[in-house]
């Protein structure tokens, strides 16, 4: 059986991708909220006036659009999440070789 090859985890690129996944988390849900928001405006101005089958039309695909970037930003949260637990892990691995370098 060979030894397991030694692996070099780069810190600074996953804390760079982690940070990225926070701003497009951020990002997409201001988005989401931004469309909300106008949304309700342009109804509370025409939206009585706006009735019937393309309103429907209308509402349905908002409703998937808006579900659509949840989902956008519940996936880019879960990827930011296994990126910091590999960092942790990582850190750990390194604590440990750190602690005792000859791994015995």
């Amino acid at each position: 059986m060979t030894a397991p090859k030694q692996v070099h985890y780069d810190f600074n690129a996953a804390d760079a991708l982690s940070k990225a996944l926070s701003l497009a988390y951020d990002k997409i849900t201001a988005f989401a909220e931004l469309r909300a928001g106008q949304r309700t405006a342009q109804f509370n101005q025409f939206g009585r006036e706006w009735r019937g089958g393309k309103r429907q039309q209308f509402e349905s695909e908002f409703n998937a659009q808006q579900a659509a970037l949840g989902r956008l930003a519940q996936e880019v949260l879960g990827i930011k999440g296994k990126v910091d637990h590999a960092t942790s892990q990582a850190e750990k691995a390194r604590a440990a070789l750190l602690k005792n370098p000859e791994g015995n």
